[in-house]
């Protein structure tokens, strides 16, 4: 995540605007990895601007589909939208990916129900 640096003590103090104006100029990047579109998500998240984060998630397992953390949050996200079945089906991504991931197995396996 180059050009990141300041972002760590951003997100340790709390400085949700400052993260999110960082990561939204990484984000325009070509090369912008699938760390910092979750990252955006999980700063829009903590700011209470939740309407973008799904758009964000999606874009983070389409350039790294192996990012088990980021279908994780995507199954959040989803889930916060009453999109029981994009739920199901992200949280069950993350969970094959990452079967160690208890939270991942646990919300995979209520969606089940």
């Amino acid at each position: 995540m180059a050009g990141l640096g300041k972002l760590p003590a951003l997100l340790q103090a709390g400085d949700w605007p400052e993260a999110e104006r960082l990561l939204r100029r990484a984000a325009k990047s070509k090369s912008a990895g699938a760390e910092v579109f979750c990252n955006l998500a999980k700063v829009l998240e903590e700011n209470g601007k939740h309407s973008q984060r799904a758009q964000l998630l999606k874009r983070a397992v389409l350039r790294r589909p192996d990012y088990a953390n980021a279908w994780y949050e995507l199954g959040r996200a989803k889930l916060e939208a009453l999109d029981l079945i994009g739920a199901h089906k992200a949280f069950g991504k993350a969970y094959a990916l990452h079967p160690g991931n208890a939270d991942a197995r646990r919300r995979f396996a209520r969606q089940c129900l």
